[in-house]
């Protein structure tokens, strides 16, 4: 990102070198394109990890009242013993 923005500043001096205008500009693309790369596997990586966490905790209530109701049959057949 360094190099992208003293590519600019360069650019944007009164005095521009032609002969490097080309090279600096295709350096400045292929820095831009390896940027918006990252960008979108990073994307990709954080989108990844919020579904992960929404399953368990959709799973982790669907056991929490599992567990609950297999509690209250429990506690169910107690009192009808008792």
């Amino acid at each position: 990102m360094a190099e992208v923005e003293e590519i600019l500043a360069g650019l944007e001096q009164d005095e521009v070198d032609i002969d490097r205008l080309g090279e600096q500009v295709a350096r400045a693309v292929e820095l831009i394109h390896v940027c918006r790369e990252k960008l979108e596997r990073t994307d990709r990586e954080v989108r990844d990890l919020v579904a992960g966490l929404q399953a368990p905790v959709a799973e982790d209530r669907g056991e929490a009242r599992g567990n609950d109701d297999d509690d209250e049959d429990d506690n169910d057949d107690e009192d009808g013993e008792a």
